[in-house]
């Protein structure tokens, strides 16, 4: 961890989860006998693939498959997490075979196996996919009503099909502030992971000893948090079971839930325990992109004011209780984005008339929450680290 992506303190939970996933006797996941992947369904240990590449399919929206800046002259050309992950890999000497099913500004409920049944021929229910990054030819279909984008790379059915074999690793990145709405972890994310995490230990069950790892990307908080305000419109068909407006007004209301996110400390910590709380509910790992961002602009420290509204909505402990906060960078040269001036860096750029709502009165701040490569290439190590 402190090779690649930062000599950080957050490294303790990259370790602690690692110890978690070793074998009873003490094997390294690195010493798996076998050439299968993934997590052994009798002892629970995760095995690194030998003599292959690591499947992993990224399951997401555009913080995982990265819009480009405005100043970009290929617009094809994104700041796209998978690809970021395998030149990492692969400069290392570890080979990687990487898939992605994405939907810009989408929840994770909208790629559920049980939305998405294969040959779906119904235009009620189903829209078939024809943009550049997943032709016609690949017969992939979405729920009906998602308005689509060029940029965007759906095709849910990769799950079930695994065309090049069984999955090794599956990471699910939740939409970017649900996480930190109680009312939507308890009807979307919870029962989401649960469903992938289901489906998946089903996945050849009869023949391979192991199950794909469920790695849950931990995102991070936008510049400024989210001060003074109620959820934002979204994308059209991606909110299922209630818009964030309505979902906001279940866990306190609108107001209530602003004021705990209201700065990148409160907006990071409630990202954090809300992803992190999906290891109850069938997640195997969590990949601390998130927290990296924190100990990269140095570490601020979490007002109890928010930090203890945000634990008050878990029934017996924050999923991240025993992980001692605030997380510190041990050597500061790693603190490299510690002013606002600086923290821009991490964030997309939207051209010089882009008037952003991420800024507050900061001078010549054209970004918005998405990462810049610098920002998605900082999450891709801490993705290699975990």
């Amino acid at each position: 961890c402190t090779a690649t992506a930062g000599d950080g303190d957050y490294c303790a939970l990259v370790a602690l989860q690692r110890r978690s996933l070793r074998s009873s006797s003490g094997t390294s996941p690195a010493a798996a006998e076998d050439s299968e992947g993934g997590i052994d369904r009798k002892t629970g240990a995760y095995h690194i693939p030998k003599d292959r590449p690591l499947k992993i399919l990224f399951v997401g929206n555009s913080f995982t498959y990265g819009p480009p800046p405005a100043d970009r002259e290929d617009k094809r050309t994104l700041n796209n997490l998978p690809r970021f992950f395998k030149l990492i890999a692969e400069s290392l000497g570890d080979e990687v075979m990487q898939e992605e099913d994405t939907i810009g500004g989408c929840t994770l409920q909208m790629h559920r196996p049980s939305y998405n049944p294969e040959a779906c021929g119904d235009p009620e229910m189903c829209q078939p996919i024809d943009l550049p990054r997943v032709n016609s030819s690949s017969r992939c279909t979405i729920p009906s009503g998602i308005r689509l984008r060029p940029t965007y790379s759906p095709c849910p059915q990769k799950l079930m099909r695994q065309e090049d074999g069984a999955w090794d690793v599956i990471v699910l990145q939740e939409q970017s502030y649900l996480p930190t709405m109680q009312a939507a972890r308890d009807v979307m994310y919870h029962s989401t992971v649960e469903e992938f995490a289901a489906v998946t230990n089903s996945l050849e069950s009869h023949v391979r000893r192991h199950r794909p790892l469920i790695a849950l990307y931990m995102t991070w908080a936008y510049l400024n948090g989210n001060p003074g305000r109620r959820p934002g419109r979204t994308e059209m068909g991606c909110w299922p079971v209630g818009s964030p407006l309505h979902l906001a007004h279940l866990s306190g209301g609108a107001r209530k839930w602003s004021a705990k996110i209201n700065s990148a400390p409160c907006q990071g910590y409630a990202l954090a325990q809300g992803i992190a709380s999906g290891l109850q509910h069938g997640g195997d790992v969590v990949v601390p992109a998130g927290f990296a961002w924190l100990v990269a602009r140095g570490s601020p420290e979490i007002p109890s004011s928010c930090k203890d509204e945000i634990d008050q909505e878990y029934d017996f402990a924050p999923p991240l209780a025993n992980l001692d906060m605030v997380l510190n960078a041990s050597n500061a040269r790693n603190v490299r984005w510690s002013t606002p001036e600086e923290a821009i860096k991490l964030y997309r750029y939207r051209g010089p008339d882009y008037k952003s709502k991420f800024c507050e009165d900061l001078p010549n701040c054209h970004v918005d929450h998405h990462p810049s490569e610098v920002g998605m290439y900082l999450n891709a190590l801490v993705f290699y680290a975990t």
